[in-house]
Formats: structure tokens, C-alpha cells, sequence
């Protein structure tokens, strides 16, 4: 049951990340065309709905950005990790470390496998543990002290209110609330219950 839903949620990543892809592809088409609503009888829900949604835009935008410098930095506390477990590839593994780090909770053991398999080959099983507890201490660095204060910085957000909502989030919508639970509750807090203007933001 368990791998089942982790297969399930690794599927709609995987595909939540080729509509982003084809999405950007034709990003200049898709933007004329949208424009294109901006007049006749639409122009007044076009103009009513845009700003919010361009606000909403802009909180994924800096949500992106906080997860790529946690992605970086987790790359880097890895590979030195490995460096002094004497893994080779490391080239290789910062890589997978890297791409694996946008994959909340299921890109560990993804990125954990090819490097104990590496830890295996060089330095036994005692090399393994070793790579097994480097990944628990930057996971742990990663989960209690780099989200929270990356996010909490692009986001606009207590440090604090962050790691509550990705523990609320994880808990009650797994995956998807890892990834949208901090952006979308930072737009319910500015553009709802603060009622900033969608307009003025930048």
C-alpha cells in the first residue's frame, strides 16, 4: 500500500512537471491568447480575476526560488558528506541530489539509493551507514532549519508559521502540501485576511 502511493504521488509529479514544461514552451502564445480575453464580453471578469491570479503567480514564482536555493544548498552539504565517507562519483550524485531535492519526502530515498549503492561498491557496509546518517542529518538540517528560514525569507513568513503549515500541509494532503501549502497560505494571509491589493504587489 505504501509503494503504491508513493508510485501514485512520483506519477503526478513527473506529470505535474511535463505540463509545467509544455506550459513554458508555449508560454508566449498561451499569453497572447489570454490577453486576447481583455476585450468584448469577458473583459470584466478578465479584469477582475487577472491580478489576483498573476499575485498567485508571483507566490509559486518565490516558492520556486526558495526550493532551488534548498536544492543547492542540500546539494552542497551532501556532497561534502560524501566526500568525507570517500563515495565516488560525486559529480554524478550531486546531480541526482540536486534534481531529487524538488521532490518532497520521495526524492530522499531516491537520491539516498544511487549513493549507497556508490558507498557499497567503495567502503563496504559500514560505508552505507555512514551515507545512511549523512542523509538523516541534512534531511533533518534541511526539514527543521533551511524550509523554514528560506521560505519564510521568499515568502514573506515567520519561520515559525512555516514549518506548522508543511507539517499540517504534509499531514493532510501528503505530497501537494508540501509543495503548495506554504505559497498558497502565504496568498490567503497577504491577499485575504490582510486584503492587499493584487495590483500594487510586486
Amino acid at each position: 500500500d505504501f509503494v503504491k502511493t508513493v508510485l501514485n504521488d512520483l506519477f503526478y509529479f513527473v506529470l505535474a512537471l511535463l505540463f509545467s514544461f509544455l506550459i513554458l514552451w508555449d508560454l508566449p502564445s498561451i499569453r497572447a491568447n489570454l490577453r486576447s480575453y481583455n476585450a468584448g464580453r469577458s473583459a470584466a471578469v478578465y479584469r477582475e480575476i487577472t491580478p489576483g491570479l498573476k499575485a498567485f503567480g508571483s507566490m509559486l514564482g518565490r516558492a520556486f526560488e526558495a526550493q532551488t536555493l534548498i536544492a543547492v544548498v542540500n546539494t552542497i552539504l551532501s556532497v561534502i558528506g560524501l566526500a568525507l565517507l570517500g563515495v565516488p562519483s560525486l559529480a554524478l550524485l550531486a546531480c541526482i541530489v540536486f534534481f531529487c531535492s524538488y521532490i518532497p519526502v520521495l526524492g530522499v530515498f531516491i537520491s539516498t539509493v544511487p549513493a549507497a549503492l556508490m558507498a557499497l561498491k567503495a567502503g563496504g557496509l559500514m560505508t552505507v551507514l555512514g551515507v545512511v546518517i549523512m542523509v538523516l542529518i541534512v534531511h533533518a538540517v534541511e526539514a527543521y532549519g533551511l524550509n523554514p528560514l528560506i521560505y519564510g525569507h521568499h515568502m514573506r513568513m515567520h519561520p515559525v508559521g512555516v514549518l506548522l503549515v508543511l507539517l499540517v500541509g504534509e499531514h493532510l494532503f501528503g505530497v501537494w502540501g508540501l509543495l503548495l501549502g506554504v505559497p498558497v497560505t502565504a496568498f490567503f494571509l497577504d491577499y485575504v485576511v490582510k486584503g492587499k491589493n493584487p495590483e500594487l504587489s510586486k
